[in-house]
């Protein structure tokens, strides 16, 4: 019987690409990022439509009724291939130049070439960050296959927390096969942590899992989603159990000073509820990238 699992470390021994200069390699990354970042931007506005398009029809047919009896879109909202980019204030198709990430945006000044109306800002900043992300990777990460997989988590990380800062919303399409495939991962490629990143998945769930229950018997509310616990699952299924404590400790500080800071600016008051996934992805996004200051004051302290 074949060794299946000696086969993948054996594949993925084999160099990604042939040597280039770490300029060249941190320059292409940079570019793949950025062209993700604006694909990521495709996926957190069309996914939750789908969803909750799907969702009504599984309420209508548990009802019996069809869509348009309930006051509901029959109609399926554009999926993510299929359909060209278009303005979304005049809807008119955009040409190949006016999708070039970061670059398009500040050629066009911010504006639709056809209506004239103005290009959101996030639009570029996701762009910009995607690829900020992916040079960091390239510069701590030599072009081979393990930096391919690194940068699928990241882009799923960013694609997360955009749906979320959206929407309040981790979709279980996304969390759970995203925690199946870093065990995946563990079992085949990089058997020797196994036990560290089954380990992790339990823990991260659980860790969350006590925490919203605590809260919400000595509150009476519900302090977080329970798409937080599968995303931090996935995390330790990644990452493994060590890697949890770094990514919740600098996931709590960055979201009570945000939602702080919208209360102080007046942008959100003390009972609305604010996003915690994107601070989480935040934390596995800094650990992958050997970047999370709260690991640093840990080892200090230890």
């Amino acid at each position: 019987m074949p060794d299946v699992g000696g086969l993948f470390p054996a594949l993925l021994s084999e160099p990604l690409v042939h040597p280039v200069t770490p300029m060249a390699w941190v320059l292409w990354m940079a570019a793949v990022g950025a062209c993700l970042g604006s694909f990521a931007n495709v996926l957190a506005m069309h996914w939750p439509r789908r969803l909750k398009w799907q969702w009504n029809r599984d309420v209508a047919d548990y009802l019996e009724r069809t869509p348009a009896s309930l006051g509901l879109s029959e109609d399926a909202p554009p999926g993510w291939f299929g359909r060209r980019s278009r303005c979304p204030h005049c809807q008119t198709v955009l040409g190949w130049w006016q999708l070039v990430p970061i670059f398009s945006f500040l050629m066009l000044r911010g504006r639709c070439h056809h209506c004239g109306q103005r290009i959101s800002w996030r639009y570029p900043a996701v762009e910009m960050v995607a690829a900020v992300a992916f040079a960091a990777l390239a510069m701590r990460q030599s072009p081979d296959w393990p930096v391919l997989i690194q940068a699928l988590l990241l882009f799923v990380l960013l694609v997360l927390s955009l749906i979320d800062l959206d929407e309040m919303l981790l979709p279980d399409d996304i969390t759970l096969p995203l925690m199946w495939l870093g065990i995946f991962h563990a079992c085949f490629i990089e058997p020797a942590t196994l036990y560290d990143r089954v380990v992790g998945a339990m823990v991260g769930y659980l860790s969350l899992w006590l925490v919203f229950h605590i809260f919400r018997i000595a509150t009476g509310r519900e302090g977080m989603g329970h798409g937080d616990f599968k995303l931090m699952a996935a995390l330790g299924a990644w990452l493994g159990w060590q890697a949890l404590l770094p990514i919740a400790l600098l996931a709590s500080v960055a979201g009570s000073v945000w939602g702080i800071s919208l209360i102080v600016i007046k942008r959100a008051d003390r009972q609305q509820p604010i996003p915690f996934g994107p601070w989480i992805a935040l934390g596995g996004a800094l650990q992958v990238l050997e970047l999370n200051p709260v690991t640093l004051w840990l080892q200090v302290l230890a």
